[in-house]
């Protein structure tokens, strides 16, 4: 599952924290209720688990935190950057002309040739 939304001009961290309120929209509206959020962000996993901090206050950030209290589990994961590809990908075939989120539940063609690209380094 993924998603591509254009969200406007934001700081990198505000931008990081609406993809993880865009990721955890899509997983709930599609029943999945055992969800990972991969980021090469730490700062990005910090903030949002410590969103009870007013130290971090973010509007945004009231939404994930209300997401987050719903009755499933989500596990926030580090991936190096270099790992991030298929992610920054997505973000750059955003309609910029709609602030919509698009749901993709088959992978986009860009999307599906780094996936064989990093398939096949793998396997060299």
């Amino acid at each position: 599952m993924g998603f591509s939304k254009f969200l406007g001009i934001f700081s990198v961290l505000e931008a990081e924290i609406w993809c993880v309120y865009c990721g955890l929209l899509c997983a709930w509206d599609m029943s999945s209720r055992h969800i990972i959020i991969e980021t090469d962000s730490l700062e990005t996993i910090k903030v949002v688990k410590q969103a009870r901090d007013d130290a971090f206050r973010f509007t945004v950030l009231h939404s994930v935190e209300a997401l987050l209290q719903r009755n499933w589990v989500v596990r926030f994961q580090h991936i190096p950057r270099q790992g991030n590809r298929i992610t920054d990908c997505m973000a750059k075939i955003a309609d910029r002309r709609s602030m919509e989120c698009i749901h993709f539940v088959e992978s986009p063609e860009l999307v599906r040739q780094l996936l064989q690209e990093d398939q096949h380094s793998y396997n060299v």
